[in-house]
């Protein structure tokens, strides 16, 4: 089945709040935390005096069916995100033809808008977590949860972006990712013509060196890698002060690209020398399924660290990698996954650490 991805923005509620546009605007990048009485129950009003408009104006209109008339001209002025996917496909496809996902900023007036969608035209409405635009911190943060956003790329069927709606650097962004996993992209212009035109993809893909995978590994970590390695990447990639290494949006980009790709589907050598693995550990990693072999393999790399430096930031309370006294064999332990209570167990003799096996939590 196909997967339908479509950005949107404010003008849903905006467009048919016009005498309190100025003032939306002026809170479309706040929480419902960060809202005084006041302007949350302005929000709400127009929220609302939109719900109803819709109702209104579309009646018991079957929404998974070809619109025609006043409808589809009303629909095409609620929204950009509207106007193109009834440009593009006439309806609103039923979730039996394709999973249809509205992503929305994560404020207010964003949750409001999805909630729309959601409740009305029965699609999926999903925040991009701390996607906002007052701080560009706000705006870095959120796109890095939307690389990590799975639904963008994963799909048995065909992947569709619709980019019409939402703020012009979001859509820049999902450009780019859409270039390495949407199948087609779709914009509408502005203006007279709203023609619906389609974004072609690059004829590139990208290939990731063994080099370069250790680079992204260590970066990923917060780690600098020695130059020879680091200059196996683009300085495009990475910030280094000193010895701290960072990814740039796009060398995360590059990371994910090289999970997907296959990064930790083997178990990788441990980044310093003092981890090592048993053949029953060797054979717990292969059986796992390639969601489980990238939080681990992440995991493993960070823990790895942790045991050459015992600096606490590679060892986050997602991994809490402790020491086990009087109850096993085993000297330590960290939590693989999260929400499952499954552990890694390893025994440490003299400097080295050997990571002996996946299994239940020892209670």
């Amino acid at each position: 089945m196909d997967t339908i991805i479509v950005t949107c923005g404010t003008s849903l509620i905006t467009n048919s709040n016009k005498e309190d546009i100025r003032r939306l605007y002026s809170l479309s990048n706040k929480r419902e935390s960060d809202l005084s009485a006041d302007d949350k129950s302005l929000i709400d009003k127009c929220s609302d005096r939109t719900e109803n408009e819709i109702k209104s104006k579309c009646g018991s209109i079957n929404f998974n069916k070809p619109f025609d008339g006043e409808v589809k001209e009303y629909l095409r002025k609620a929204s950009a995100e509207l106007n193109t996917i009834i440009s593009k496909f006439v309806y609103i496809p039923p979730t039996n033809e394709a999973n249809l996902y509205f992503l929305h900023t994560d404020t207010y007036i964003g949750e409001k808008v999805g909630n729309i969608y959601r409740d009305i035209f029965k699609v999926n409405s999903l925040p991009v977590e701390h996607l906002r635009t007052d701080t560009i911190e706000h705006f870095n943060d959120g796109i890095n949860s939307l690389y990590k956003m799975e639904i963008l790329k994963n799909t048995k069927g065909k992947m569709i972006y619709i980019l019409s709606g939402g703020f012009k650097s979001w859509s820049g962004y999902m450009q780019s990712i859409g270039m390495l996993y949407a199948d087609e992209i779709f914009y509408q212009f502005e203006g007279k013509s709203q023609q619906v035109i389609s974004i072609p993809k690059l004829p590139v893909g990208i290939n990731i060196s063994d080099e370069q995978k250790l680079a992204l590994r260590y970066l990923n970590c917060g780690v600098a890698p020695k130059k020879k390695i680091l200059d196996s990447l683009s300085a495009a990639d990475y910030c280094v002060v000193k010895d701290v290494g960072e990814l740039t949006d796009r060398g995360k980009l590059l990371f994910i690209t090289a999970k997907e790709q296959g990064l930790y589907d083997n178990l990788q050598l441990p980044l310093p020398g003092k981890l090592v693995f048993s053949n029953q550990f060797e054979s717990d990693y292969k059986e796992l399924d390639k969601k489980h072999k990238m939080e681990l393999g992440e995991k493993l790399d960070r823990v790895a660290l942790y045991c050459e430096t015992m600096d606490m930031q590679f060892n986050p309370g997602s991994i809490r990698f402790h020491s086990l006294i009087g109850i096993t064999d085993y000297t330590h332990e960290f939590s693989p996954f999260t929400g499952d209570g499954r552990r890694v167990y390893i025994k440490k003799d003299g400097n080295s650490y050997s990571v002996d096996k996946i299994d239940a939590h020892l209670k």
